[in-house]
């Protein structure tokens, strides 16, 4: 499968999961915290349709850190690389939701009763303003 095929299919796997998706500074395809806390955290495509997704954390101290790799080690992630306070690590595809929720890549959603409520509400102000 071509690159473009392949990043067209991390999209693909991000809509459907409900999953952030935005071009990192270089280009490539990545799915960011909503945290920002922990903005550096993201899930990123790996460059070939191989079934995997790339993981990255990293937390402000070693203690964290840890923490957050033991949870990630639990969840089906494969360490890649293994740093003081951050690391990068592998998941299948059909694991990745699990941890997309953990690391909230996930998009915020919130229900359509509440959409339409706040729609009527600017439309009313801006008739008020108007």
């Amino acid at each position: 499968m071509s690159e473009r095929k392949s990043k067209i299919k991390f999209k693909q796997f991000c809509e459907d999961n409900n999953l952030r998706y935005q071009l990192n500074e270089v280009g490539e395809p990545i799915s960011p915290s909503r945290i920002r806390k922990f903005s550096d955290d993201h899930m990123w495509w790996t460059g070939v349709d191989d079934g995997l997704i790339g993981v990255s954390v990293r937390r402000p101290t070693e203690t964290t850190y840890n923490k957050v790799k033991r949870k990630l080690l639990t969840m089906g992630c494969v360490l890649s690389q293994d740093g003081d306070t951050e690391g990068n690590f592998f998941v299948k595809e059909k694991d990745a939701a699990k941890v997309a929720k953990f690391l909230h890549t996930n998009k915020r959603k919130g229900s359509s009763k509440r959409s339409q409520q706040m729609k009527e509400y600017w439309a009313k102000r801006k008739q008020e303003v108007a």
